[in-house]
């Protein structure tokens, strides 16, 4: 009997101990098994290019175009995939950059707040815009860069033509989007300036470089939207679904090639002309 209840006890112990190992054993391997890592995404930089010439105050948007434009710009920053830098360029007849690239929504939206029309020299200069937008992305090592241009008027003024904007660009891999900002027909626009810098507005016939901005678009693998009222703006897709459906490697446009030397004489020529534009503006 008494060997009996000895047998039992001991496998009872065993079974116990065998329980207790095999339990300690799985919260071992449990705890030793490797941690899956987060699949980060590659950095990716974008350059809102804007058109901040007396014609963006025209009323055909609510309030008007460039106040329009100004709340589009706030909805892609607080879209802004964490990968994303993003940068701001202003231009009329010359160009600079207002904002540098940055993944700080914060300041981003600081400098959107300061965005005004009519504070530089007067015109449109869209091949100036484009090559500010190209002298920021001179500066990043990402793989993916794009440009997002945003005018409502005829190339008119600058140094640099906008095919010679695109020319660079395409040889970067950078792409451009071009919105042309604007309702068919007539609007009602700036047509004078008061002594009080207040403006006299009178209906004037809308005019977009549509053909300018669809070739800059196709040569570099982009592409061009007409947006004619703020409700368009509103609905416009978000901006990774804008951009992500182009592979900047597929670029397969033969246009002229500039050495590296030529670029960096661009960059340098730019880095002074943004130094002066940036003073105008804050003057």
């Amino acid at each position: 009997m008494k060997t009996a209840l000895l047998f039992i006890t001991l496998l009872v112990v065993t079974s116990v101990l065998t329980i207790a190992c095999k339990s300690e054993n799985k919260a071992v391997t449990q705890e030793i098994l490797p941690v899956p890592k987060e699949v980060l995404k590659p950095s990716e930089d974008v350059v809102f290019v804007l058109d901040v010439s007396t014609s963006m105050l025209a009323q055909d948007f609510v309030p008007n175009r460039l106040e329009a434009v100004k709340s589009m710009l706030k909805k892609m920053i607080a879209e802004r995939e964490p990968q994303q830098q993003m940068a701001i360029v202003l231009f009329e007849g010359e160009a600079f950059v207002l904002c540098p690239l940055t993944k700080d929504s914060s300041e981003l939206m600081k400098q959107v707040h300061l965005i005004e029309a009519n504070k530089m020299e007067g015109g449109t200069a869209i091949g100036s815009g484009i090559m500010a937008g190209l002298y920021e992305l001179s500066k990043s090592n990402s793989l993916k860069k794009d440009i997002l241009i945003l005018t409502d008027g005829v190339n008119n003024s600058g140094e640099y033509s906008p095919d010679f904007a695109a020319q660079i660009a395409n040889q970067q891999h950078i792409q451009i989007h071009a919105f042309g900002i604007g309702c068919n027909g007539t609007a009602l626009s700036p047509v004078a300036k008061r002594p009080d810098n207040t403006f006299v507005f009178g209906q004037m016939a809308v005019e977009i470089d549509e053909k300018t901005l669809k070739k800059v678009g196709k040569q570099t693998q982009g592409s061009y939207l007409r947006v004619t009222c703020s409700a368009d703006l509103e609905t416009l897709q978000p901006l990774n679904s804008l951009i992500e459906y182009s592979n900047p490697t597929a670029i397969q446009n033969k246009l002229d090639s500039f050495p590296s030397e030529v670029l960096d004489s661009f960059w340098q020529e730019l880095h002074l002309k943004n130094e002066i534009a940036f003073s105008r503006f804050n003057s």
